[in-house]
């Protein structure tokens, strides 16, 4: 789990502890994440480091699975879940 709080903007969020996001200001809210990945992720990085690969063995085994992807129009969320035709 990733935690976030504010003091100055993170840089690198894969694999740390804890990062801060915003400015000291008495109004910081922190926030908590399993995985979150910068714009230069690659697919491969997806699927090694947010658990997605897991749940897609556990989804062909017949396990229930859920996979949520957020973000802006077009930032790429179905490319992620259904990849490249050769996959």
């Amino acid at each position: 789990m990733t935690s976030f709080r504010c003091t100055k903007p993170a840089k690198n969020l894969k694999n740390d502890d804890s990062h801060t996001i915003g400015n000291t200001t008495k109004y910081c809210k922190e926030y908590s994440f399993d995985a979150v990945f910068e714009p230069t992720a690659t697919q491969e990085d997806i699927l090694q480091y947010s658990g997605i690969k897991r749940l897609i063995k556990y989804a062909v085994k017949g396990y229930t699975t859920s996979i949520i992807c957020y973000g802006q129009t077009g930032s790429g969320k179905t490319y992620t879940l259904t990849g490249p035709p050769e996959l």
